[in-house]
């Protein structure tokens, strides 16, 4: 879909406007107009239109959310007066028009009406017209409410995208864009259905009940914990990202390059040798593990290597029994070939089970004897080796203590500087860098609660499944509450698969554009998106999230490819608005940032609202063949007007 034409009538400064977006070459339009002169209420307008609502701040001083929405030449109006707002809007197969009217009444300034009209001429040649909620309806099939911010949204959100844009709310958005809040609420219903039903069969029968207790105690615990670990994530993330923009910071002050660097390589090595520390450490619990059952039974393998060289001398002796049978088997000596006499046939047969009953005792005892040397050689060894672990972890430790003396001795010259910015930032970077550690080392240790308790849930399913029932009420209460869990899990794999697929979807489309249209290809390396859709830009040398400490032009290049991505599987091909996208970056990132945008509306058509700063000479060529309008204050300086310019 595309907007073919937008009309504004009396709608704050914007008293008779229309607008038409010819497509030519590319699909651009650029409206260009100086602060104040409404910008921002342009985009309003649109907001304002399908929803209702005026989602952007008004920056300027001349314009405030307090004014009346109504235009300010009518604010004394002695006639019935409307304000509206239309967009029309082209798909291939049909025509859509969104129309908003508020109307007053004469000397009133109080809206007597507000009603979104959706009128639609189908291929067919038919025209439908709707109204209140089927109207919002269609909005839905052009750009989403909840979904309105990834495609029309001030400039200022792409620079500030990965901090003001919370991962929550993107999460959320996607879940709504693939549909997932419908599975979503379909869980939660069955699981209130699934605990009436648990609790209904606990009235029941005391001993379900305290199994269904045990459950909703670990389940709520599980919950607890979850949402812990969800903040936890997003505070050691948001530290991380900090850290690494303040060390950029510190960086790029000409006299601190050489001690941040060698702060940065001593912090390396720290990291390294606490590895190897846990590391150490793990072997050593092992190995400590895996010895301590022979070291504890160290007096009973004493004692039947006793007995094994006790009755060594008593053993039978070794026979040929293939032999003997086989000679049973022909009835003749298989060495002589003397045939056996009934005497003979019996003393062979005894002989034989008499060997095999001691020769079974026999082997026992034998097959003792190589695990009891083995057993004996490991606790003689283990002193030795115990120690030799311990040696090479107390040197570790040393190694750890060295490090970190240094460390502190280049901390003392960051703190001990005059410049109280750069103190600062130093005590704010070694803060978040602890945080970032111990979220790191925390994070782990919840995950394997989780683990823990996941199992220890279904343990207690299935004890409930085998829980004596004692009456028909009580089977069908547990067998409508076993329905409800099966289906809530396959509710919960089916979505998290859903989210998954799409994850990896958004990931490699923001991964693709951005590399197609970046212009400093050997920087970075890749674009990852975490679960909870935490976007990283690694960076190729150092392989650490570099988004904190790229430049404005780079943050906002990997917001719009993003942003892109989120269209790409949104199913919704409706055009990307953006106010002052330029503003933040300069110069050269300026012209490449205006290049990537060109190139981006031989795909999607696109509105970029520009100040004249930033519709600057070296961008004018770019953008020379886009349709270029003017926003120019009319005589009233309350009225504004739109017009196109050659």
């Amino acid at each position: 879909m595309r907007i073919e034409k937008i009309i504004i009538k009396n709608f704050r400064i914007y008293k008779d406007v229309e607008i038409n977006f010819n497509q030519q070459n590319n699909d651009i339009h650029l409206l260009i107009g100086k602060n104040g002169m409404g910008k921002t209420t342009f985009l309003n307008a649109i907001n304002w239109c399908l929803y209702n609502k005026e989602p952007h701040s008004y920056k300027d001083s001349n314009s405030s959310s307090s004014l009346p929405i109504l235009n300010l030449s009518h604010i004394d109006h002695k006639e019935d007066v409307d304000i509206s707002v239309e967009i029309k809007v082209s798909s291939k197969n049909s025509k859509l028009s969104f129309k908003r009217v508020e109307k007053y009444k004469a000397n009133n300034s109080t809206p007597y009406m507000n009603s979104l009209t959706v009128e639609e001429k189908a291929s067919n040649g038919e025209t439908y017209r709707y109204k209140g909620e089927d109207a919002n309806l269609m909005v839905d099939t052009f750009v989403p409410e909840a979904i309105r911010e990834f495609f029309f949204f001030d400039g200022e959100q792409l620079d500030t995208y990965f901090e003001d844009q919370k991962a929550d709310n993107v999460k959320n958005n996607i879940f709504m864009l693939s549909h997932i809040d419908v599975l979503d609420n379909m869980a939660d219903k069955l699981n209130k259905r699934e605990s009436y039903y648990k609790k209904e069969a606990g009235k029941l029968n005391p001993d379900i009940d305290d199994i269904v207790g045990e459950i909703q105690d670990l389940e709520t615990s599980k919950s607890t914990q979850e949402e812990e670990l969800k903040e936890l994530e997003k505070q050691t993330n948001n530290a991380f990202d900090i850290w690494n923009k303040l060390n950029v910071e510190l960086s790029g002050i000409p006299d601190m390059d050489e001690l941040n660097e060698e702060r940065n390589t001593k912090e390396a090595e720290l990291d390294k040798v606490n590895n190897k520390i846990d590391s150490k450490r793990e072997v050593i619990q092992e190995y400590t593990f895996n010895s301590s059952a022979v070291i504890l039974l160290n007096n009973a393998i004493n004692e039947v290597e006793g007995i094994l060289e006790d009755i060594d001398d008593e053993l039978p002796p070794a026979i040929d029994e293939e032999e003997l049978r086989k000679s049973l088997g022909q009835g003749k000596c298989t060495s002589c070939d003397q045939h056996l006499s009934d005497d003979a046939i019996t003393y062979i047969t005894n002989l034989l089970n008499d060997y095999r009953l001691s020769s079974m005792e026999s082997k026992m005892l034998l097959n003792l004897k190589t695990p009891i040397n083995t057993f004996k050689r490991d606790i003689s060894n283990y002193p030795k080796q115990i120690n030799s672990y311990v040696e090479l972890l107390n040197n570790l430790f040393d190694e750890k203590d060295k490090i970190e003396l240094e460390l502190a001795d280049i901390e003392k010259k960051f703190v001990g500087r005059d410049d109280e910015k750069i103190v600062s930032k130093f005590k704010k970077l070694k803060k978040m860098k602890q945080i970032y550690d111990d979220g790191r080392d925390e994070i782990p240790r919840i995950r394997v609660s989780l683990e823990n308790m996941e199992k220890e849930i279904k343990r207690l399913y299935k004890k409930l499944e085998d829980a004596k029932i004692d009456s028909e009420v009580e089977l069908e209460l547990l067998g409508k509450q076993k329905i409800c869990h099966e289906a809530i899990e396959i509710i919960n794999h089916t979505m998290k698969e859903i989210m998954d697929i799409t994850k990896e979807d958004i990931e490699e489309f923001t991964r693709t554009t951005f590399f197609n249209l970046i212009w400093k290809q050997e920087t970075y390396s890749n674009i990852e998106i975490d679960e909870d859709y935490v976007l990283k830009l690694i960076h190729k040398l150092t392989n650490d999230n570099a988004i904190g400490s790229a430049s404005a032009a780079e943050r906002q290049l990997v917001a719009l490819a993003f942003t892109l991505g989120v269209h790409s599987i949104s199913g919704f091909k409706a055009p990307l608005l953006i106010d002052t996208p330029l503003a933040r970056v300069s110069d050269d990132n300026r012209v490449n940032f205006a290049k990537v945008l060109l190139e981006i509306s031989n795909d999607k058509q696109m509105i970029l609202i520009l100040t004249p700063d930033e519709f600057s000479e070296n961008i004018q060529p770019i953008f020379e063949k886009a349709p270029k309008f003017e926003i120019e204050i009319l005589e009233e300086e309350y009225m504004t007007n739109i017009v196109e310019v050659e």
